[in-house]
């Protein structure tokens, strides 16, 4: 295997493994946010528009962070 080949798989590899480090992170906060939502909702069901309306607020402002810094990482990683 020559110096080449070596530096293409490794970039292969941490491409790889950055993206699905990259992308865990926006998941978990998701369900986070989701169980703190639910959980509201069963504790205080008279608030529920005021909860809903700022669960589906958040995701919404969220969304486009999380999808550019997937697209960071695939701009800087481009699978070859």
């Amino acid at each position: 295997m020559d110096s080449l080949t070596l530096i293409a798989v490794a970039s292969i590899v941490i491409a790889g493994l950055t993206t699905g480090f990259g992308t865990m992170g926006p998941a978990l906060a998701e369900g986070r946010a989701v169980a703190t939502a639910l959980t509201a909702l069963a504790q205080q069901p008279d608030a529920s528009a005021t909860i809903t309306r700022t669960y589906m607020v958040r995701p919404a402002m969220q969304e486009p962070l999380d999808c550019s810094a997937e697209g960071n990482v695939a701009a800087i990683y481009p699978a070859s």
